[in-house]
């Protein structure tokens, strides 16, 4: 049985899915899938936007990403700690392993 506090506190960390999955003999899918943010979250990220990328201003209909922002210092599903992008803003932003919020909520490049 996943320990979701636990999931969450090594994500944190900086273990990827993966080997959070590998702990607890499951898929990087049911991992990722336990530690999101609650449905009623993800729609509030969503609708604060009016359904739009946080960065590039597309509008997703529905089918954006819920991107975490904040380290160990933040709550892991806080709405002040969660981004609505889009896949291809999602996956910049982990693939330059930077983040580029700040605590306001403004995006800098």
């Amino acid at each position: 049985m996943i320990n979701k506090q636990e999931a969450i506190e090594l994500k944190m960390r900086g273990l990827t899915y993966a080997e959070i999955g590998k702990k607890y003999n499951v898929t990087r899918q049911r991992i990722q899938s336990a530690i999101a943010p609650p449905k009623a979250i993800k729609k509030f990220v969503a609708d604060k936007t009016g359904g739009c990328c946080e960065i590039c201003g597309i509008q997703l209909n529905g089918h954006g990403d819920i991107h975490h922002v904040g380290g160990k210092d933040y709550d892991y599903n806080d709405i002040n700690n969660l981004r609505y992008l889009c896949r291809a803003c999602h996956m910049q932003q982990h693939s330059t392993m930077q983040c580029c919020w700040w605590t306001d909520g403004t995006y800098h490049k």
